[in-house]
């Protein structure tokens, strides 16, 4: 098993149980029942039958997460996060949790199908699962062309609080990734481990980015500096100094944060000596807390 791969039966146990204590009786025994099905007599045409009719038997409503819980789910996969996700999105991966996977190809046909037929819903559903579901490999395929979607939802089940993306897919599909987050205005600050990921192709893609956003008189996102700052150096530095010149304090807060980042001396320099440096030491301006003023802001 991938050190990337839970054990099917601890991760079934866990939705189960998140289950059972965020669903009526009644979804709880619907539930119940095509779980039991599955596992007793499992079939192709019992599975599809099961994951396309939840959405007449489970209200969709947020998955209630307190801190309990999410130490639980990131237990059980490291990264896994239930923020922002619905509990007929839980009930669909308990379903999928079920589908065989000792025969790879059955497994591929099964999830195509699956992907080729599902709704909005159902394909976020799909994407939110991947760091609970089997064969990582074929999932990052699959992935990578969930990329193209142009429906925000299923971007941001596959991308946000997600750790499939930072474990599994390419230099390439990952800058093509946090490009589009910042082209359709997600909020980028939930993509998961950037830091791993940061590399030189992606901070000159952001640079090209910034350049295009200023050249038609709009503005950067702050958090597009996160990904610019280790790779600061002669050319790069006036861009953040530029960030850091604006008047909008958010911008000057990430312009210092990648300026931290940099091993280039007059970057370095340049951070010392302005007063934010205090906040970045202090450990209180970090890109958290840039993204959530970013998002409380527009929200």
């Amino acid at each position: 098993m991938s050190i990337h791969q839970v054990n099917p039966n601890q991760a079934k146990a866990f939705l189960h149980q998140l289950l059972v204590h965020q669903l009526d009786a009644s979804e709880v025994a619907w539930v119940e029942e095509k779980k039991a099905l599955l596992e007793a007599n499992y079939s192709i045409r019992s599975f599809y039958m099961a994951f396309s009719a939840v959405s007449r038997f489970v209200k969709r409503k947020p998955v209630v997460v307190d801190a309990p819980l999410a130490a639980a789910a990131n237990a059980l996969r490291a990264g896994y996060s239930l923020e922002d996700r619905t509990v007929d999105e839980v009930v669909r991966a308990l379903f999928v949790l079920h589908v065989p996977t000792d025969d790879l190809a059955v497994y591929e046909k099964t999830m195509h199908q699956l992907f080729t037929t599902a709704d909005m819903a159902e394909l976020a559903a799909l994407y939110a699962g991947f760091p609970l579901f089997a064969h990582p490999t074929f999932l990052s395929k699959q992935g990578e062309e969930g990329l193209r979607t142009n429906m925000s939802g299923v971007f941001d089940a596959l991308v946000l609080n997600n750790p499939f993306p930072a474990d599994h897919f390419s230099e390439n599909a990952w800058n093509n990734m946090v490009l589009k987050a910042f082209f359709t205005e997600r909020p980028t600050y939930k993509i998961q481990r950037q830091e791993e990921r940061q590399n030189a192709t992606l901070a000159r893609i952001l640079i090209d980015y910034a350049h295009e956003r200023w050249a038609a008189h709009r503005t950067v996102a702050p958090e597009l500096w996160r990904n610019v700052g280790p790779f600061i150096n002669e050319t790069y530095l006036p861009d953040v100094t530029r960030a850091l010149n604006s008047n909008e304090p958010i911008s000057q807060q990430a312009a210092i944060l990648a300026l931290t980042q940099s091993s280039y001396a007059p970057a370095q320099a340049l951070a010392t000596q302005h007063p934010l440096k205090e906040e970045v030491d202090a450990g209180t301006l970090t890109w958290n807390s840039i993204g959530e003023a970013v998002w409380n802001t527009t929200a």
